[in-house]
């Protein structure tokens, strides 16, 4: 046996420093709490390098926990609404509630199951060609963000699933031919 392994005392602080930084139980709370934390240093940062590397922060941040829970819809939700409570205040922006009437409401359901994934795709559709029978220009532009945002979001869910997207694409296909019926008019 080698002189450094000689020593159980080394080995035992060696393991108790493995243990110790161990990844803890994440909760969706402490998740959005750092995640927060990255968005406002991403807000408060100046143009340039300081910007980049807050950004890359954060970005390096969520993928890793995109990875580690892409397979728990649950846990993604709760994270989503987690960020929700802490995110304007993380940009210095006062509290705004969201409703249901707010599309942004739904994004988090993108990565719900595929039938509340529909669903709520389904909703914007409905929203959009209410707001365009109604002339409403900055709600129709409003949804079509979030729409955007919501098939990007969508996408990311299911891009190692094609069961998955095979399966949202089949409820979504009646709400988007009512879309084209629509604008086809």
């Amino acid at each position: 046996m080698s002189n450094r392994y000689q020593n159980p005392g080394i080995l035992l602080v060696i393991a108790v420093l493995l243990f110790s930084c161990a990844d803890k139980k994440q909760t969706p709370e402490s998740i959005a709490a750092q995640w927060c934390t990255l968005n406002g240093q991403v807000a408060v940062a100046s143009e340039g390098a300081e910007r980049d590397k807050a950004l890359e922060a954060r970005k390096s941040f969520e993928k890793r926990i995109e990875a580690k829970y892409r397979g728990d819809s649950v846990m993604m939700h709760a994270i989503f609404k987690a960020v929700e409570a802490c995110e304007d205040a993380s940009e210095g922006r006062k509290d705004k509630a969201v409703t249901d009437d707010d599309p942004s409401s739904l994004l988090p359901a993108a990565y719900s199951n595929a039938t509340a994934a529909a669903e709520a795709y389904c909703t914007l559709i409905n929203q959009s060609i209410a707001a365009a029978k109604n002339s409403n220009d900055a709600g129709l532009n409003k949804i079509t963000a979030a729409k955007v945002l919501f098939e990007k979001n969508m996408e990311e869910s299911y891009k190692d699933n094609a069961e998955r997207r095979d399966s949202i694409f089949a409820l979504v296909k009646p709400c988007m031919e009512k879309e084209v019926a629509f604008r086809s008019r």
